[in-house]
C-alpha cells in the first residue's frame, strides 16, 4: 500500500512518498524539488541525490528534478514583453540570469494523498508571497505542482494561473539529473519535441 510521511532531514521537512516500486523524497521548502527516487526493485537511486541540505542549498539545480521558471539563460537578465522591460537578477559570473526564481524558495504544501499503489504531494508557489520578486516579475502568478508515484511511474503535473490584469511572460523547464551508472547506452530518453532552441557558444538563446 502507498503512503506519504513527513520526515526531518538536516533540519528540513521532507515528504516521503512510498509504494511497492519507489520511495520518493520531495522537499517543499527548497523549490519543491524531488531530490531522491529510490527504486526498491533495482536497489538503486534513479536521481542524483544530495548528501546534505547544505549541498542542496549551495547548488539547488544540481540534484533531483529542480523546476526552473523562467528556464535557461536570459541575456544580461533583461528582456521586453508587452511594452515593458523586465530586469531579472544577474546571477552568472558573466552578467546574465539563469534558472529562474522558484528553485531555491519555499513552496506551500496544498495536499497529500495515498491510495492503492499511488501516492502524491501537491505544492504551490505564488509570486506575490515574495515581495522582492515583484521588481523582477510584477505579476500575480500561482504555480501548482503535483508530484506522484503510481506503480512504476513518476508523474509530475504543473498548472499555472495568472491572477493579474495583464498578460505575463511565461516559460518553465526541468533540469532532471538521472543516475546512468556510467552506462548511458543502456538508457533511452524519449521526448515529444516540436522545436529546439538554438544556443550560441555562451549557451544563450539566439532567437532561432
Amino acid at each position: 500500500m502507498a503512503a506519504v510521511q513527513q520526515q526531518q532531514w538536516d533540519g528540513a521537512t521532507v515528504y516521503v512518498l512510498e509504494n511497492g516500486q519507489f520511495s520518493l523524497s520531495v522537499i517543499p521548502e527548497l523549490g519543491s524539488n524531488a531530490i531522491r527516487l529510490w527504486d526498491k526493485i533495482a536497489g538503486r537511486n534513479v536521481l542524483r541525490t544530495p548528501d546534505s541540505l547544505d549541498a542542496l542549498r549551495l547548488k539547488p539545480v544540481h540534484y533531483g528534478i529542480p523546476l526552473l521558471l523562467p528556464p535557461s539563460r536570459i541575456r544580461e537578465g533583461t528582456f521586453r514583453f508587452g511594452g515593458r522591460t523586465y530586469r531579472m537578477e544577474k546571477n552568472t559570473p558573466d552578467g546574465h540570469h539563469i534558472h529562474g526564481f522558484v528553485l531555491n524558495r519555499p513552496w506551500r504544501v496544498a495536499d497529500t494523498h495515498a491510495d492503492g499503489e499511488a501516492a502524491s504531494i501537491t505544492t504551490e508557489f505564488r509570486t506575490t508571497d515574495f515581495p522582492e520578486l515583484l521588481e523582477q516579475y510584477p505579476h500575480d502568478l500561482t504555480i501548482r505542482l503535483r508530484t506522484e508515484i503510481r506503480g512504476a511511474s513518476l508523474l509530475q503535473t504543473i498548472a499555472f494561473r495568472n491572477d493579474g490584469e495583464t498578460a505575463a511572460p511565461f516559460g518553465f523547464g526541468t533540469h532532471t539529473w538521472f543516475m546512468l551508472d556510467g552506462e548511458p547506452e543502456a538508457w533511452t530518453l524519449t521526448l515529444p519535441v516540436a522545436d529546439i532552441w538554438e544556443l550560441n557558444d555562451k549557451l544563450l538563446a539566439t532567437g532561432n
